[in-house]
């Protein structure tokens, strides 16, 4: 191990990047690791020893719905101890409409091993932003129903949204009476985050993330989740993190498309930096939580809209369309079709509006034209083909 990546005890560290002295220990919200042990873990730990610690330490908190589950989370503990090499950190979401499933002993057991951990239930943006501006801690947010909380608070929602990835900033009007451009601040936001609800979560905060359903489990749980039961592991964490400081992350091959192969990156890199036996399993894992999340955005609304658009027996047809003195034909399909198929079948209180379907249709990407007293999509096979690939409907596009 180098010795400029060496664990140090002094109170002040002199170098040219500056002048660094620590803040007391009354005002830090999480508790360090003992020197001693990140010293002996930095000279004799394992990695893959390391891994496997985890996983029994996790294993002891609650039951998860799979045993790849504990290989994630372990992979997420760790990657939050060199979070500093990463672009993007997924949330963990841990969820169960009945309480008492483990959510909060397995969301404690994974943030008191992580790296300036700490446990809330607050989502009050002041202190939020000064953790993040001061710590970049990973943070436990416990909260029973998440999204009342959000709609109680709408600017609790924007905190959340952003967590995800490095560089976005949350932006508020600090002082309003200063001239422009002194009004506002700009906020750091960036954090490894997992989340506890009870209640369905919003599907732009599941996006970004890896959702855990708890399952129910005749397993009893004895043993206490504190903080200074995961000291000794979160030691070792942060000698994994010191003595891979000075690596760069490793290329692998990743997961699905867009976000979720972003934010999961990590997770692959960390399993072959630490646990290189284990990157199938977590792979696998992986691929197989993708797969749950398409067939979910299936069958959403937007999901379902597609499959409608694609269907074989869907049947665009020229319409006529006046602007002004001009007039051209267009392949088209009236919306409220759209809508009487998307709400066949469905109780009153599920059902969808002709309004709320055209929405859908331009936040998909595509043109809507009112001719008379009706609404219709434009046809755009291109955009089509690439939003059936999207929701794995693509033999349904062909046909």
């Amino acid at each position: 191990m180098s010795d400029s990546f060496a664990p140090t005890t002094r109170a002040r560290i002199d170098c040219d990047r500056g002048i660094f002295v620590p803040p007391d220990r009354e005002a830090i919200p999480w508790l360090p690791p003992k020197a001693e042990d990140v010293k002996r873990a930095c000279e004799g730990d394992q990695d893959d020893r390391l891994w496997a610690d985890l996983r029994i330490w996790l294993k002891t908190a609650a039951e998860l719905p799979a045993e790849y589950y504990y290989d994630l989370e372990a992979a997420w503990i760790l990657h939050t101890h060199i979070v500093h090499k990463f672009e993007f950190t997924p949330y963990l979401i841990m969820t169960t409409r009945l309480g008492e499933r483990g959510k909060s002993r397995n969301g404690r057991a994974v943030i008191f091993a992580s790296r300036r951990g700490i446990h809330t239930e607050t989502l009050r943006p002041a202190v939020l932003f000064r953790w993040a501006d001061r710590f970049e801690p990973a943070v436990f947010f416990d909260v029973c129903d998440l999204t009342k909380r959000i709609k109680d608070d709408p600017e609790a929602e924007d905190l959340l949204l952003t967590r995800f990835q490095r560089g976005l900033r949350v932006s508020r009007v600090t002082r309003p009476d200063a001239p422009a451009f002194r009004d506002m601040e700009y906020f750091k936001n960036f954090g490894p985050t997992v989340i506890a609800t009870n209640r369905e979560i919003p599907s732009l905060i599941r996006s970004r993330g890896i959702e855990i359903p708890m399952p129910e489990s005749a397993r009893q749980f004895p043993e206490a989740i504190t903080e200074e039961a995961a000291s000794g592991l979160r030691a070792r964490a942060v000698a994994f993190g010191i003595r891979h400081n000075a690596e760069v992350p490793p290329n692998v091959e990743g997961v699905g498309r867009g976000r979720f192969n972003d934010i999961t990156m990590p997770l692959l890199q960390i399993a072959a930096m630490a646990a290189p036996d284990q990157v199938p399993r977590v792979r696998s894992a992986l691929e197989e939580i993708a797969a749950g999340a398409r067939a979910r955005e299936v069958q959403e609304d937007d999901g379902e809209v597609v499959r409608i658009l694609a269907h074989p027996q869907t049947q665009w047809i020229l319409v006529t369309f006046t602007e002004g003195a001009r007039r051209c034909q267009l392949p088209a399909l009236q919306v409220g079709t759209v809508a009487e198929r998307l709400n066949d079948g469905r109780e009153d209180k599920d059902k969808v509006t002709s309004r709320r379907i055209g929405v859908i249709l331009r936040g998909l990407g595509f043109t809507t034209r009112k001719q008379g007293k009706y609404c219709y999509a434009i046809e755009n096979k291109t955009l089509l083909t690439n939003l059936a690939r999207r929701y794995d409907l693509q033999a349904e596009a062909d046909r």
